[in-house]
């Protein structure tokens, strides 16, 4: 019932994070804060609620390296790097509900008249999973898919952000492998396929930019 009500409370929240204003790194701060309170909610079910032995819920961190496919824009970006955190609860056998916040940064030498700028991407994700063994083994396959609502963000030389996109909404979808580390912990490494189409600015002109990429990672899992 706690974990209930500590989910509940974790989803309501993201549509307020995402009402606030964006200034220079607030989606940052904003992705920090939802990463804490995911934090600070398991904390409070693993002190708590040692009773109940079931493990439906997953905490997991991610960090990967991204490649993109396709141009974006009149640019090719070079390869770029994130980092998220994903909170999922299993509820029914092998099948989760997953919601989390992403971070990802690219550079690239030239975007129409800019030069020398990073994309950073950043937003909110949730979708289903599912996990089943393979074979007699300990290890399980891992499928994943969903939505996500991310927004770009065009930062120069300086670190000082020149343009928005807004926030909008892609997909993604993944494929892995989970290796148990005793009966709490997992390693989880993974190829996802990430996509999300937004507007920026081409001098004063809105111009459609698709940012789609191959994502190599690897995720630390917590089971509770």
């Amino acid at each position: 019932m706690f974990k209930t009500i500590i989910l509940c409370n974790i989803l309501l929240n993201i549509p307020n994070i995402m009402k606030i204003k964006h200034t220079k790194n607030l989606s940052v701060r904003q992705g920090y804060r939802f990463l804490v309170t995911l934090s600070t909610s398991v904390m409070f079910l693993i002190f708590s609620n040692q009773a109940m032995a079931q493990k439906n819920w997953s905490l997991s961190l991610r960090s990967g390296a991204n490649f993109t496919t396709t141009k974006f824009g009149d640019s090719n970006l070079k390869t770029g790097y994130g980092f998220e955190g994903t909170i999922a609860y299993e509820f029914l056998p092998n099948l989760a509900i997953y919601t989390g916040w992403g971070w990802n940064k690219f550079n690239t030498n030239r975007l129409f008249t800019l030069s020398n700028i990073d994309i950073v991407e950043t937003g909110y994700k949730a979708g289903l999973q599912i996990t089943a063994p393979i074979g007699t083994s300990n290890l399980k396959y891992l499928l994943a898919g969903g939505g996500v609502y991310n927004h770009l963000e065009v930062e120069n030389s300086e670190g000082k952000m020149t343009d928005d996109s807004g926030y909008g909404y892609g997909w993604e979808a993944e494929g892995g492998i989970v290796i148990p580390l005793g009966n709490s912990f997992s390693l989880t490494p993974t190829i996802r396929y990430h996509a999300l189409t937004r507007d920026l600015k081409n001098g004063n002109l809105p111009t459609e930019v698709n940012l789609s990429y191959i994502s190599m990672g690897l995720g630390l899992s917590y089971l509770f």
